[in-house]
């Protein structure tokens, strides 16, 4: 895993930093373009079908909507954030700015909301933290994300991938945390037959968990995803694929998760789509944790896919 790509700052529509880093990592490895939204792609080449893969390189962020007379910050989610799990976190500025969030309502758990919480910046007027920040900044999650996980997954296929019987594409994505944005320019560019997306997936193995979803349990196939049943031949594809070169995998039919691979089912001339994800737990929160199985399962059942087709 690419470690500084990690640590970059690429909250929704701020991904430059992100973009950037691949587009240099790739110099003189591969064909890259970058479209107006910021998405970055990626063509390999090869005679068959237009396969494409996609990971996107932005992280869930907290968008400052109002400064108060003592200094404290109200903020809108942008991305997928549970309210509960944000309290007490650290959050950092494109800056390096530095806050915390707390709640401020005296309220059963169950019933915090976003607009109950505040990050406090050290400020002590609203004057004083203008000096800091403005409406309208972003600040990102303890400085780290897993989000890019997959990115990192795909620029090593993308050095180790070297034949193929597909025309393969590889697109870094803006703006997935708020509504799937960056992937459809993509898509209507390359026009896909098969579309592979890879995302993280929250890892539920633990006391009192709701899904069966295992850090250490391999990669995720996805059957179905929060906005669509996912192509069941290619599902079928990939179970086989796994059982042949006994990669671990498992498998999950999500109700609130939700991937880029629907988007391709239904834009421009429509794609076979699946999704291939990775178990994070404690997913966009300040301790994310991972298991390097999981990670090389993932880039090892798509490996084989791409090359064994």
């Amino acid at each position: 895993m690419k470690n500084d790509l990690q640590k970059l700052f690429a909250p929704p529509a701020c991904e430059t930093a992100a973009a950037d880093y691949i587009e240099n990592y790739l110099k003189n490895k591969a064909e890259t373009t970058r479209d107006a939204m910021g998405s970055v792609t990626v063509h390999i080449g090869g005679s068959g079908k237009k396969l494409l893969l996609s990971a996107h390189i932005d992280e869930p962020a907290l968008m400052i909507t109002h400064i108060d007379e003592n200094g404290f910050l109200r903020f809108a989610a942008a991305g997928q954030l549970n309210p509960i799990e944000l309290i007490n976190s650290k959050v950092v500025f494109s800056d390096k700015i530095c806050g915390a969030v707390f709640c401020n309502a005296e309220k059963n758990v169950s019933e915090i909301k976003i607009s109950d919480l505040f990050i406090d910046i050290n400020a002590h007027s609203r004057d004083e933290a203008e000096k800091l920040v403005s409406e309208g900044d972003m600040a990102v999650i303890g400085g780290r994300s897993l989000s890019r996980l997959c990115c990192s997954i795909l620029l090593e296929l993308i050095d180790e991938i070297k034949a193929s019987n597909y025309d393969l594409y590889f697109a870094f994505t803006v703006q997935k945390e708020v509504g799937f944005r960056g992937i459809m320019p993509v898509i209507n560019s390359v026009m896909p037959d098969i579309f592979i997306a890879l995302d993280t997936v929250k890892a539920d193995d633990i006391p009192c968990g709701k899904s069966e979803i295992k850090l250490k349990g391999g990669a995720v196939i996805a059957v179905k995803d929060g906005r669509s049943v996912l192509s069941p031949s290619l599902v079928s594809d990939f179970r086989e694929t796994a059982f042949k070169n006994s990669v671990s995998v498992q498998y999950a039919s999500f109700n609130e998760q939700q991937t880029e691979a629907p988007t391709a089912q239904c834009a421009a001339g429509g794609s076979k789509a699946a999704a291939i994800c990775v178990p994070v737990r404690y997913l966009n929160t300040a301790n994310e944790t991972i298991s390097e199985k999981d990670i090389y399962a993932a880039k090892t059942l798509i490996k084989h896919f791409i090359t064994e087709a």
